[in-house]
């Protein structure tokens, strides 16, 4: 499992600071993404290094330097770019490479192709429209560009935050959406619909929960999404339930302090429940192996052990 050690400041600058690591050396080290380092290290207050710094040390020639320092974006040379790469589509030999490169492994056409239905259809009516309405919506051609709001309408403005910000700070059975199906308006991912093979879809919140029910899809396992559970003044939805093993799976990527209360709070009231948390390492074991899927992740309860949080 990874460490959490960047959480620490004095160990994260002395990396970082001391050190001169960069985030995706640290990030290889403690087993997780460098989006992770990055974040943490802003959140300590852990000032960035300079570009001179970050390339100090590494062997670049002075002409590669200095188009790199000297380099600038003009609006023509995005344009250009955006001109060349649109449209443009990799073939499956390309995307294979890419995969190896990426991850070592092939992804199968199969499961390419399960992640493509996956994900939610745009026409090119609609995405020709998305582009007209955020070009040249900047500076000067932003119809709303000098103007300003009026007291009546700040005031309205300042009312309907403050109803947002309250629906946010709602939690448990006081929520909104408490006991409501998740939908494309839910979750921290990045999720989208997917389509089960009994025909029935739903909103997945991750791309986590995507991989792992392309890989349930794949294994043939029937699996139901997000079962309630009742904690005091709140309840939580584990990620999946396996009928055929009575075993519920939790994905975990990223772990707010929410999901920590509402996973400590489920191991003590139902213990005897059997529930597997499954990180992204994980996963991948599942789908390019026949271990069964008991044989994978950890239990809940060693789980919070090891972070600590029990």
């Amino acid at each position: 499992m990874k460490h959490n050690y960047y959480k620490n400041k004095k160990w994260l600058e002395e990396q970082y600071i001391v050190l001169k690591k960069s985030f995706a050396q640290i990030a290889k080290e403690v087993e997780c993404d460098s989006s992770t380092i990055h974040y943490w290290s802003k959140k300590l207050g852990i000032p960035s290094r300079s570009l001179s710094e970050s390339l100090k040390g590494k062997k670049m020639s002075e002409e590669r330097r200095k188009k790199l320092c000297g380099r600038k974006q003009t609006k023509e040379s995005n344009e250009a770019r955006s001109k060349k790469l649109k449209g443009r589509k990799f073939s499956d030999t390309t995307l294979k490479k890419m995969s190896i490169a990426q991850t070592g492994k092939i992804v199968s056409d199969e499961a390419r192709a399960n992640m493509r239905k996956a994900k939610k259809y745009i026409s090119d009516e609609t995405k020709q429209k998305m582009s007209d309405n955020h070009a040249n919506v900047s500076g000067i051609q932003n119809p709303m560009f000098g103007k300003h709001h009026n007291d009546s309408t700040r005031k309205l403005i300042s009312e309907a935050n403050k109803k947002i910000n309250l629906e946010r700070k709602l939690s448990g059975k006081k929520h909104p959406l408490s006991g409501k199906p998740a939908n494309h308006d839910t979750g921290f991912g990045k999720g989208c619909y997917f389509t089960k093979s009994d025909g029935i879809t739903v909103w997945l919140r991750s791309t986590y929960e995507l991989y792992f029910a392309i890989a349930l899809e794949q294994k043939e396992i029937k699996w139901e999404y997000e079962k309630r559970f009742d904690l005091q003044d709140e309840i939580w939805h584990p990620d999946f339930y396996l009928p055929e093993y009575d075993l519920f799976v939790e994905t975990k990527g990223w772990l707010t302090d929410t999901a920590k209360r509402k996973m400590i709070k489920f191991n003590n009231e139902y213990s005897n429940i059997k529930l597997l948390v499954l990180e992204k390492k994980d996963i991948d074991l599942f789908l390019n192996t026949n271990i069964p899927i008991t044989d994978v992740g950890v239990s809940l309860r060693d789980y919070l052990q090891h972070l600590n949080l029990i």
